[in-house]
């Protein structure tokens, strides 16, 4: 059977409406909060290419002979990017150093800087 179009679903499901309960809700999480959290999950999975996951979770307790209460929750795992390692080397006195204090002294190298070269670089001899 067909899905029906919205223009033909009828004014209130038969089992309930989630849609209307989420729009009528005036206590927990906001039909306007699910919309942001989901957008924070959408452009982190956009910009590191992991996955993120939204998970909206409704309890429903009895209240009296007819009512319901609803509690929710919204749980987001947004990706993270990788963070890099660093190297360091250490001393007899515990510091972290960048050059091994062990190796030998190279005298005539250069640095390579980050940005590309315009011209060449020069030594000094």
């Amino acid at each position: 059977m067909p899905i029906p179009l919205l223009k033909d679903a009828p004014a209130v499901s038969p089992a309930g409406n989630f849609i209307s309960m989420l729009q009528g809700k005036t206590g927990g999480v906001s039909l306007h909060e699910l919309d942001q959290e989901l957008a924070e999950v959408v452009k982190a999975v956009r910009a590191t290419g992991k996955p993120g996951t939204l998970t909206y979770t409704l309890r429903i307790k009895r209240n009296a002979k007819r009512g319901m209460r609803i509690v929710d929750e919204v749980k987001v795992k947004i990706p993270r990017e990788e963070v890099g390692e660093s190297f360091f080397y250490t001393n007899e006195q515990g510091a972290l150093l960048r050059n091994n204090p062990d190796g030998p002294d190279l005298p005539g190298l250069v640095a390579v800087p980050d940005e590309p070269l315009t011209k060449p670089i020069s030594v000094s001899a």
